[in-house]
């Protein structure tokens, strides 16, 4: 019987406890982070199309038989 009315003392002793607060969630920076990553992945895609473009128009000029000049001789010779 003793085991029984000690039982019930612990169960309101534990019943009466407040529970500990919850930590408030902290906002991260990744979203902010993979915005910036986006931005220079596609400034340096633009970049480098600048001179791929360029040579592509070079090429096309010289493959489509554009005048003999000193600037561009070398490619003919």
């Amino acid at each position: 019987m003793n085991t029984n009315i000690s039982d019930k003392g612990r169960s309101s002793a534990l019943s009466q406890r407040n529970p500990l607060p919850q930590p408030t969630p902290q906002k991260t920076k990744a979203p902010a982070k993979a915005g910036l990553a986006a931005w220079i992945v596609a400034g340096l895609l633009v970049l480098s199309a600048i001179p791929i473009v360029a040579g592509a128009f070079r090429l096309s000029q010289l493959a489509g038989g554009a005048e003999i000049t000193p600037a561009n001789a070398r490619f003919f010779a």
